[in-house]
């Protein structure tokens, strides 16, 4: 039978529990880890700033480099204080790397797009190994606490095809993102989560992807700090607690893009080294090159309610 776990008491399953008790304990878990989320955004104190404001300085413009702004307002939650970005209509050209930080939110206007276009990821929660001061951040303890409320977020990969997610997001945990669409990854992820848990994506879009025949490419990838981990420790940290729902993975249509290379999931794993309490619920995939969820070294999970097309 599904018995609580010291963490926050959520359930955890054995392989004999039967549908209703899997489902009354999913169910019973998402509300908790939403409670929690709730409370979290109580506790802190958030800073309001608007990246137009004179004092950061971005135009959205489509043509000025924006980068500088939106780090300004971004570094504003270095010492762990929480910020909250709001980004009115416009195009933000990004020439570099944004470097998240804790308890940062964006808050997007209806028609607002940002452009990835240089050689890395559009934000990285982190810093490399080859950095002067890398992330050593292991298990959970990385930068999280993350959240994205609408926006178009382009990895332009025609333009800009060098290989790179348009997040990458290790040894973390807590990120929300609904309402938002990532559009033409690089021959990569449109968001890697890599050793994060307590996640929810939901009515969102993730379309197209500029890539070669590697099509294991997933436009969601759950990975375990295996090995070479781009942020902190390699210490086998899977992924946990997702729930992924009301989203679509298409075509973006635009010229020199494919569809979503696969749609959710992963392609590597470690033994008795498990991605715990998945949901995939209610999805459309289209078109997807290869597969639409692929469930490798995943337990607890559930994936229902989703529509696969072509």
């Amino acid at each position: 039978m599904a018995i609580f776990t010291p963490f926050k008491n959520l359930y955890k399953w054995a392989i004999t529990d039967s549908k209703r008790e899997s489902m009354e304990g999913f169910r019973d878990n998402a509300q908790k880890i939403d409670d929690a989320f709730k409370e979290l955004d109580t506790e802190l104190s958030y800073l309001d700033v608007n990246v137009k404001q004179k004092k950061y300085g971005a135009k959205g413009n489509g043509t000025t480099s924006d980068s500088f702004a939106f780090q300004t307002a971004m570094n504003l939650a270095k010492g762990g204080a929480g910020v909250r970005i709001k980004i009115p209509n416009g195009t933000y050209r990004m020439t570099s790397e944004l470097r998240l930080y804790p308890n940062t939110q964006f808050i997007c206007g209806p028609n607002v797009k940002i452009v990835r276009d240089h050689p890395g990821y559009l934000i990285i929660n982190g810093f490399r190994d080859t950095e002067t001061t890398p992330t050593t951040a292991g298990g959970y303890d990385g930068v999280g606490n993350f959240r994205v409320k609408g926006g178009l977020w382009d990895g332009n990969g025609v333009a800009q095809p060098s290989k790179a997610s348009i997040f990458h997001l290790g040894h973390g945990a807590g990120v929300r993102i609904e309402n938002a669409t990532f559009k033409d990854s690089a021959n990569s992820h449109h968001i890697e989560f890599n050793a994060f848990k307590d996640v929810w994506v939901k009515n969102s879009s993730f379309l197209g992807w500029v890539g070669s025949a590697d099509t294991f490419n997933e436009a969601i990838q759950l990975d375990l700090a295996k090995v070479n981990t781009t942020i902190g420790q390699d210490d086998q940290t899977p992924c946990k607690n997702f729930w992924i729902e009301n989203c679509y993975f298409g075509k973006s249509g635009t010229a020199g893009s494919n569809g979503i290379a696969r749609g959710v999931g992963s392609h590597s794993a470690t033994i008795n080294r498990w991605h715990e309490n998945i949901n995939v619920l209610n999805n459309i995939f289209e078109d997807t090159l290869s597969f639409g969820v692929r469930a490798y070294a995943w337990r607890n999970f559930k994936v229902d309610g989703n529509q696969f097309i072509n």
